[in-house]
């Protein structure tokens, strides 16, 4: 790593030439087709790759079913803990990257991407500790909070043999947000595609052949995670562009510029835990109501029906976090609000398609769910509804995006802490129990916090002074030092 820099010397040039050899000094010169094409190259290979990833823990399920319906509830509520508090977590501090690597590459600071992923590296990895503590040891956690003693005790063996898997998530997570920032993206499609269908033939191995059962859907898992990393190493470590550009070795720096990389990822763990965790709630809390079983029903073809949607939606918002942050860094502002315009266009294209057609198929689709008619008559009123809802988080998705790409973290924390706890979570009692909604009332205050959460992302991201914005985030005072917008 050089040593002899300018004390001053700062991450974002006023402006940087844009791809015609013009500068950014006014309205985008990077035309709107371009820029669309450039988009959907980042988002359709990642959103392919967020099915594959969705796909271990299904498959997992679709094994361990066979071995008994204790066996499928355990691991269930296994890989749900799992999620909300270790891997949730890892995605949170990877995501500080969205910021930081994706500007260092648009300015062209190649080896501080190297330096940040390192610096990401010591942070997660040393999450992961008390990550494991609290998995080992979350048996009497569960019986305390109602659980039945057998499920908690077989989720708790489940976690166990998990545990090493969130040190494979707390790298894999980093190196995917650190490719991307590069925009590369077909590396990460093939390895969780591969991981997909290793995951297969490691659980029928395991679970069928070993007759390892139980435990061997939790092995199987853990492995899969490890797949996933040692395919992204072994192909950043073939690519001589990627590797010499970015990596520069070990670098005490990485340490140095820990309390400049914990200042947007500590942020960007509670915007992505606030926001994730209240997601996650709604099931439990429906549990709680009268008849759970047919409330739990509709809520889980619902809420499986908004995820499918919502993966494409993730994609596109992640696309338009990394051309933001790259323009940012580049010093190309309006260039920056272009690729903002320009996601929110298509999000609102493949989102209202997705809601015509859910709209149109709301009688046949909830077959795919279940094969209880009441159930899936109550849904076919619904889902015209939640179709709608598909707009507010495809907008949410790319309104997010732009938060990461600028280092907005903080705002995006709180943004999401008053739309989902403060509003959010006492609607979901006042709707669901007061008004007797039941799973109803519990999806319309959920997604009343969403629409407020859309509305402030929005007008943050409206109202930006994007030359202002682009002057102010992050400067650099090599090593370690970023004052952030």
């Amino acid at each position: 790593m050089e040593t002899s820099r300018s004390e001053n010397e700062t991450l974002l040039p006023q402006t940087q030439p844009t791809d015609d050899g013009t500068h950014d000094n006014g309205p985008s010169r990077i035309p709107a087709s371009v820029e669309v094409k450039k988009q959907l190259k980042l988002a359709g290979p990642l959103a392919l790759n967020n099915f594959s990833v969705y796909c271990l823990s299904i498959l997992t399920s679709m094994f361990i079913g066979h071995l008994g319906t204790l066996e499928l509830s355990s691991s269930s509520l296994a890989m749900s803990i799992a999620s909300v508090s270790g891997y949730t977590l890892m995605l949170g501090l990877a995501s500080g990257l969205e910021t930081f690597c994706g500007q260092a590459f648009g300015a062209e600071k190649y080896a501080l991407l190297g330096v940040f992923l390192q610096s990401e590296f010591l942070a997660s990895l040393s999450l992961c500790f008390p990550v494991v503590a609290l998995w080992w040891n979350i048996e009497p956690v569960l019986v305390y909070l109602g659980q039945d003693e057998e499920v908690s005790k077989m989720a708790g063996l489940f976690l166990r043999f998990m545990s090493p898997s969130i040190f494979a998530s707390a790298v894999q997570q980093a190196l995917v947000i650190y490719l991307q920032m590069q925009n590369v993206v077909i590396p990460q499609l093939v390895s969780s595609v591969s991981t997909c269908i290793l995951h297969v033939l490691t659980c029928f191995i395991l679970i069928r052949k070993l007759e390892f059962g139980f435990a061997g859907g939790a092995i199987s898992l853990c492995l899969s995670y490890f797949y996933n990393v040692i395919f992204l190493l072994v192909w950043i470590s073939f690519n001589s562009t990627t590797y010499r550009k970015t990596w520069v070795g070990i670098s005490s720096e990485a340490v140095a510029a820990l309390p400049t990389f914990f200042r947007v990822a500590i942020p960007s763990v509670f915007m992505k835990c606030m926001e994730y965790w209240a997601y996650e709630l709604m099931v439990p809390f429906t549990g709680l109501l009268p008849n759970p079983v047919f409330e739990c029903s509709i809520l889980y073809i619902v809420l499986g029906t908004s995820a499918i949607i919502y993966m494409v939606s993730m994609a596109i918002g992640a696309g338009v976090s990394t051309r933001v942050s790259n323009e940012t860094g580049a010093g190309r502002p309006f260039s920056a609000r272009h690729a903002f315009k320009i996601g929110l266009l298509l999000v609102l294209v493949y989102t209202g398609s997705m809601a015509v057609i859910v709209i149109i198929f709301r009688k046949s689709w909830p077959f795919v769910f279940s094969d209880d008619r009441v159930v899936v008559d109550a849904v076919a009123k619904w889902l015209p509804f939640v179709a709608l809802t598909f707009l507010l988080e495809g907008v949410q998705a790319v309104c997010s995006g732009v938060a990461r790409g600028c280092g907005w973290q903080r705002t995006g924390a709180w943004i999401n802490l008053i739309s989902f706890y403060v509003i959010g979570a006492p609607l979901v009692y006042v709707f669901s129990v007061r008004l007797q909604m039941g799973a109803q009332g519990v999806w319309l205050g959920y997604y009343t916090g969403l629409l407020l959460q859309m509305s402030i992302y929005s007008t943050v991201a409206f109202r930006t002074n994007w030359p202002k914005m682009a002057e102010r985030v992050q400067k650099l005072h090599f090593p370690t030092t970023l004052v952030l917008s």
